[in-house]
């Protein structure tokens, strides 16, 4: 089997931790906050920042626009990651 890229996202600060750590039984999540809803997240074997070459570091930056992962509207840190994902063997 072989580990592949299935997506790149741009994420809120919640799914970006939600993605490096995972889901934790009898974890709080902040309030309103359900998780992630994208299907390359959800799945996700794992993920890692993932920095556009025009960007000169992966920190976050604040941004107003809507979460990939969450479809979150508020305003906050936002962050480039991508997805990976496990290929059957052939």
């Amino acid at each position: 089997m072989t580990i592949t890229q299935t997506d790149r996202l741009y994420v809120c600060q919640d799914c970006y931790y939600w993605g490096q750590y995972g889901w934790e039984p009898g974890t709080n999540y902040p309030e309103g906050w359900d998780g992630p809803d994208h299907p390359a997240l959800l799945s996700a074997r794992y993920v890692e920042a993932d920095c556009p070459a025009e960007r000169e570091c992966c920190c976050g930056h604040f941004s107003w626009q809507q979460c990939q992962g969450c479809g979150s509207g508020l305003g906050g840190d936002r962050y480039y990651i991508a997805t990976y994902g496990q290929e059957e063997a052939q």
